[in-house]
């Protein structure tokens, strides 16, 4: 098997697990609330995150495309993070 097809296996198998996780969490936090749940919440995300960042970089070249497409999305998540944090301090 080539180098290349191993890691689209490794990073498939990470984003799997990450939206299993994040199944899993969804309904230990609607049961339990507890602790665990939120440690699987961040283990998800950071599966997720990563699947993410690999599909990101095969399907999108090194451009200038890909840059702005970054920076909108990081614009996107200050302005929902502000967002919470006014309505949870409001």
């Amino acid at each position: 098997m080539s180098e290349g097809k191993k890691q689209m296996y490794f990073y498939l198998t990470i984003g799997y697990i990450g939206v299993l996780f994040l199944v899993l969490t969804g309904f230990r936090l609607i049961w339990l609330g507890d602790s665990t749940g939120h440690t699987l919440a961040l283990l998800s995300l950071l599966f997720i995150a990563g699947f993410w960042r690999y599909i990101e970089r095969e399907l999108i070249p090194k451009t200038k495309e890909r840059l702005i497409i970054k920076s909108i999305f990081i614009s996107l998540l200050i302005i929902l993070f502000l967002g919470g944090c006014y309505l949870l301090f409001k």
